[in-house]
């Protein structure tokens, strides 16, 4: 018997989601790559006396996942347990007993860091409780402490923090952010956006790179229980001093040492936090890239840093006021008109500096600014292939998926923030500006590109249940939202795989079981094309292999 190949999976029901999304019966692996997809008959051929073969027992086998929007190390923060998880924490005696058992164990430090806090919570009596900095200071007295929304956006700190500032930051200038005012106009100790942020964050305690790393590999080996073996992070200059380091380009290089290490668990595909202090201006975005400084020798099938990520509104910037909201853009100017000149400014020129772009992009007005820069600036230097991207594009419209198809504009969208928050999104964008809320099929019928994420820690990272919102509308609180507008389920798996190896220019290496690909593939303990669309997210991983590994098995 011959040496084979280096693994089969045979006895399987193998997705392949190729441009057929073809079925097999059998894989063969060989240095990492795929070599044969076929039958049970062929590929049992190719087994040698070194062959590991697996025994699939006619479970469902996919590609592996792309995750198409995380915060990694953050996330992997919020799973270690160091930190408060207050994402569950709906009332003031919620938050109590969880502020008050974090500070009787070990993991406590000499500072507080929460994540996922409302602002906003319900008292004793049902009524509405505001945190701020001075009961905050009341809870916390001698250490500093700091709590992050769950849209991370938004920061609110104790006195502590506070003391440690040099500056003023009531009057900060629109792009840089703003603090909240109570009622009688003081600072109430909240923080609104990357750069009022990042002032506050330069005084707050950074982690160290081995604390990083550690939450890193973490987190991977999260994501690789979740079948998810390559995923897009958001890091760099614009978030230097926030979330204690997690956002900061030290991180960008604490994975090019663990790859250099062989420690690297999965993909890593950076969209670039350029805007220099996380001002977006167009100033501070080319400032932050000419004075980044790239890694050298990168091996991009594990690490690459060709996207440049901005965030075009912080609350969603709506075409039409609703009950007296409107949302905020970014950018840097005096009035929305300025604003949106200054976003299509930094568009065009990232363009014609080589460089995919991918924006946050919630509300219609800044959906559709986006879509118009991305346009001109293919008009005026065409055929670069560069792939942009609206990043969330909650009020998007069919007349965006036509134009954006139509010039190879792509859509990162995150179905299980539709599954956890859906009713509140439709709050802000109700049925009489968008009937059509999360109309990813209609979209993709269209011909857009639409991949998919998690916007971890934002939201959980299990895709099988954003995969059954994809295909039932069926949300966390048990309601069906528009369920005519639901994906067929091949479509809404290439979301999840294929369509975020296009985005990431990786479709050639990534993204399905085909002849030549790394072998990066997962094995269900369901059939999720078979079994009822409500049960999907209760579907397990049993088994995940990246590139050519089993790195894990349930």
């Amino acid at each position: 018997m011959s040496q084979g190949v280096d693994l089969v999976i045979i006895n399987a029901k193998v997705a392949t989601v190729d441009k057929d999304f073809s079925f097999a019966e059998a894989i063969a692996i060989l240095k990492g790559r795929i070599v044969a997809v076929g039958s049970n008959e062929a590929i049992k051929r190719k087994i040698g006396h070194q062959t590991r073969v697996i025994d699939a027992d006619n479970k469902l086998v996919l590609p592996a996942v792309h995750d198409a929007h995380i915060h990694a190390t953050h996330t992997g923060m919020l799973i270690s347990g160091d930190f408060l998880n207050l994402f569950e924490s709906k009332t003031k005696c919620d938050f109590d007993k969880q502020l008050d058992a974090h500070l009787c164990t070990e993991k406590n430090r000499d500072w507080i860091y929460g994540i996922g806090c409302q602002f906003e919570l319900s008292d004793e009596n049902n009524q509405s409780f505001s945190l701020s900095k001075s009961y905050l200071t009341d809870r916390i007295p001698e250490k500093m402490a700091s709590f992050s929304d769950f849209s991370l956006h938004n920061l609110i700190v104790n006195q502590s923090v506070i003391d440690k500032l040099e500056m003023n930051l009531t009057n900060l200038p629109r792009e840089v952010g703003r603090v909240g005012l109570d009622d009688q106009g003081d600072w109430n100790g909240i923080i609104f956006e990357w750069g009022a942020m990042n002032l506050v964050g330069k005084h707050l305690p950074q982690l160290s790179d081995e604390e990083l790393k550690k939450y890193i590999l973490l987190v991977q080996s999260h994501l690789l229980q979740n079948g998810i073996t390559s995923y897009t992070d958001i890091l760099g200059p614009g978030g230097e001093h926030l979330f204690h380091g997690a956002w900061s380009s030290r991180i960008i290089q604490l994975y090019k040492e663990l790859h250099d290490e062989n420690k690297l668990l999965a993909r890593v595909s950076v969209d670039l936090f350029a805007a220099k202090d996380g001002i977006h201006s167009f100033e501070h975005i080319i400032a932050g890239i000419e004075e980044f400084e790239f890694p050298v020798g990168l091996d991009k099938s594990w690490l690459k840093i060709d996207t440049i990520k901005l965030f075009g509104d912080s609350s969603p910037c709506i075409r039409t006021a609703c009950n007296g909201y409107h949302g905020e853009l970014t950018f840097a100017g005096n009035n929305i008109e300025q604003q949106i000149a200054e976003l299509k400014k930094t568009i065009i020129e990232l363009h014609c500096l080589g460089w995919q772009v991918g924006i946050h992009a919630i509300g219609g007005k800044t959906i559709d600014a986006a879509i118009d820069a991305f346009c001109y600036a293919e008009k005026i230097m065409p055929n670069k292939d560069l792939r942009h991207f609206i990043i969330h594009g909650d009020d998007l419209t069919i007349n965006n998926a036509k134009i954006m198809a139509k010039n190879n504009i792509l859509l990162s969208c995150q179905p299980v923030a539709g599954y956890c928050i859906i009713d509140g999104i439709k709050q802000l964008i109700p049925d009489e500006y968008n009937a059509k809320l999360f109309d990813w099929q209609s979209y993709i019928n269209e011909g857009v590109t639409v991949a998919a994420g998690s916007d971890a820690c934002c939201f959980p990272f299990n895709w099988l249940e954003g995969l059954e919102f994809t295909v039932t509308r069926r949300a966390k609180n048990n309601k069906v939202y528009q369920a005519e507008l639901a994906c067929n389920i091949e479509d809404a798996i290439r979301m999840y795989t294929i369509n975020g190896a296009i985005q990431e220019h990786l479709e050639d290496e990534l993204g399905s079981i085909e002849i030549g690909k790394f072998a990066d593939i997962q094995i269900l303990s369901h059939d999720i094309f078979t079994i009822p669309p409500d049960q999907i997210g209760k579907t397990k991983v049993v088994t995940t292999i990246c590139n050519g590994k089993v790195v894990y098995e349930r």
